[in-house]
């Protein structure tokens, strides 16, 4: 993000020209100068053997895998970092709803420019450059308690959601290499037993969603996404926050 100032361009866009010799610029510093003064192997210095299967490796991480199943695997994983900040975010959000708060949509029109401006530089550009190359757009399944917080209560965030949905989907018709795919119709969004933390989904979802690649099944056509949308609206709309709030709640003040 151009727009991060804690990672200015600057600071890595050198990596990226077309001279090679001025990538040792990041080893230049404090960090890696000890490493090669120490003729370091850890881990630190010269990073961990990564297999192809990297990123389904946490599931093989009891830390990980012991929270899917429902809530009561997230109480009993109180003190990991994401469960304390699903935790906090859940009640936190619900507590607001209850209060009749909601996020203004004031200015919504102008985010929702900037956010397609976004899409088309960092996505769209790369289709229209590299046209024979097909470009497979997934918008993942999170849970729907953090999409229900979105259009219950942070609405910018859920009509920013909805309308690159609709626009990633207009330039699909335009672009014949680019697919753009879609969950949230479906019900296992619903049961928290599918995820550890409010984003993060069972690896059964993984498989699902190269099937759906493979059979097109849950492709997002101009045909059909109006419906998938309001649906999965009306499912973000309708989810109950305050019986899994309530619960958290519950169980945190029995648990100090």
């Amino acid at each position: 993000n151009k727009d991060n100032k804690n990672y200015s361009i600057e600071t890595f866009d050198y990596l990226y020209d077309s001279n090679a010799l001025n990538d040792f610029k990041i080893y230049w510093n404090e960090k890696f100068f000890n490493c090669i003064l120490n003729f370091s192997k850890e881990p630190a210095c010269i990073g961990n053997k990564k297999t192809l299967e990297y990123p389904n490796v946490w599931f093989t991480n009891k830390g990980h895998s012991d929270r899917f199943g429902g809530l009561n695997n997230w109480f009993k994983a109180k003190n990991n970092s994401q469960i304390k900040g699903a935790f906090s975010s859940i009640v936190s959000t619900s507590e607001k709803i209850k209060k009749g708060e909601k996020i203004s949509l004031d200015g919504i029109e102008e985010k929702i420019t900037k956010s397609k401006q976004y899409i088309d530089e960092y996505l769209l550009d790369n289709v229209k450059k590299y046209s024979d190359t097909k470009f497979i757009f997934v918008f993942p399944p999170y849970s729907r308690m953090l999409y229900a917080q979105w259009k219950q209560y942070n609405q910018p965030n859920y009509e920013i959601h909805k309308e690159i949905i609709k626009y990633l989907v207009q330039q699909s018709v335009l672009y014949k290499n680019l697919e753009i795919y879609g969950y949230e119709d479906k019900d296992f969004l619903d049961d928290i037993a599918n995820y550890k933390d409010l984003s993060h989904y069972h690896q059964w979802v993984n498989s699902m969603m190269l099937q759906s690649f493979k059979n097109k099944t849950e492709l997002l056509t101009i045909q059909n996404v109006d419906n998938y949308i309001n649906i999965a609206e009306d499912k973000a709309q309708n989810y109950n926050i305050f019986e899994i709030s309530d619960k958290i709640e519950e169980y945190l003040k029995n648990n100090k």
